[in-house]
């Protein structure tokens, strides 16, 4: 049965079900009443769809023969007993010279994470950065490179680390794809890199070679969110203060965007804690 006649059935039982409750007028549970708000509505049908969700077989496969849209649930050695990545870590393969290491799981499982593998004598390998999301829909397939020799590999990962950047210069973030052009000089305007953590004592000053623009321009100015960073001027000014003027997001990170007037001159920034 597909999706939509299931959708539709479902529907049709939970409606006959309020019908029924109803014409009996009595104080019985409510069949069909899924959530246990003590109706029967289309919260319940909502409810039955995240449960069939949640209950969907999910693949993993480690091993030498390439997984595709008609072989990856009967693949040897391919198994649904897995309910995340993390719980595939750990998993060892058999690998002979002259073949090539695959690994498929859902795509979710993967996201923010850094996967690699490690042989018998404690090298890592990598896969390919190609990581191949359209063959199976929902899914990714890793591989490595032709192994010039016979090991034993296992799995690895781990949560990527978050990476955190700060922006000023005279073009507005929010209407950015992605972070770039990302500098590493005092003077250019752009993005700069702040690490991988927000708690740590953070000190960026640039008076002595302050960054070069038009005078009494619009400046923009970007901080991750919840950073506790501020974009200061020769006086101490606080610029990040109040609401932002508006907001952009990438690789998961909010970064709230403030603007100085076009009135002011510009010659130097601090960005430090507040």
């Amino acid at each position: 049965m597909n999706t939509k006649k299931l959708f539709m059935l479902l529907a049709a039982l939970l409606l006959g079900s309020v019908s029924a409750m109803a014409q009996s007028g009595n104080n019985s549970p409510l069949v069909g009443d899924v959530n246990g708000d003590s109706k029967v509505d289309v919260a319940d049908i909502t409810a039955v769809i995240k449960i069939i969700k949640n209950t969907q077989e999910h693949y993993f496969y480690l091993g030498t023969i390439e997984p595709t849209a008609e072989n990856y649930k009967i693949i040897p050695g391919a198994t649904t007993s897995y309910t995340s990545f993390d719980e595939t870590v750990g998993t060892t393969v058999s690998v002979d010279a002259g073949q090539m290491l695959y690994m498929l799981c859902p795509a979710e499982w993967v996201k923010g994470k850094t996967v690699t593998l490690e042989d018998n004598s404690g090298e890592t390998l990598n896969f390919s950065e190609d990581i191949d999301y359209t063959t199976i829909s929902g899914y990714a397939i890793y591989k490595t490179q032709v192994l010039n020799d016979a090991k034993d590999v296992t799995l690895k990962g781990s949560a990527q680390p978050t990476t955190y950047y700060w922006y000023v210069g005279q073009s507005n973030p929010a209407e950015m794809t992605t972070i770039s052009p990302i500098v590493t000089d005092t003077t250019s305007p752009g993005w700069r890199l702040t690490g991988n953590s927000l708690t740590a004592t953070y000190n960026y000053d640039s008076s002595a070679n302050p960054i070069t623009g038009a005078s009494k321009a619009e400046w923009y100015f970007a901080l991750p969110e919840n950073s506790g960073l501020g974009v200061f001027d020769a006086q101490n000014t606080n610029y990040a203060i109040g609401n932002p003027i508006s907001t952009v997001t990438f690789n998961t990170v909010k970064y709230n965007i403030w603007k100085t007037g076009s009135t002011r001159s510009f010659n130097a920034y601090y960005i430090k804690n507040k």
